[in-house]
């Protein structure tokens, strides 16, 4: 949290009394590869577009900060832009996506913004 205040131009141990008795919570969710999701068909043959699946439906996390690995499975994480189209996360091998939670948004009066995100399908 130390890299959280000194980016918001805080004092390092700013957070430091929100953490002298820490309450972490761990979940692990793995999302296997799955084959992609194909388009209905009418009758001429024509591909009809379905409304987006999702391993896990749209929300913001109630925590400080979730860390997500960013593997190369196809469908994965999105977020949602400002102009309220969805955008996927890219992804790097060996990087971590570091998402900010209700708590920091609460904790930084907006500054920093939960992010409204989702799982897609392939």
């Amino acid at each position: 949290m130390s890299v959280c205040a000194a980016a918001l131009g805080l004092p390092l141990d700013f957070f430091a009394a929100s953490y002298t008795r820490p309450d972490c919570t761990l979940r692990i969710a793995y999302y296997p590869h799955v084959q992609p999701i194909r388009c209905a068909v009418d009758a001429s043959g024509a591909a009809q577009p379905q409304q987006k699946r999702l391993r896990y439906g749209e929300h913001v996390d109630f925590t400080a900060l979730t860390i997500v690995r960013a593997d190369s499975a196809s469908g994965g994480l999105e977020v949602k832009l400002p102009d309220g189209s969805w955008s996927a996360v890219p992804k790097l091998p060996g990087a971590l996506v570091v998402n900010a939670g209700d708590l920091l948004n609460r904790w930084t009066n907006g500054r920093w913004k939960a992010a409204l995100h989702r799982v897609a399908c392939p």
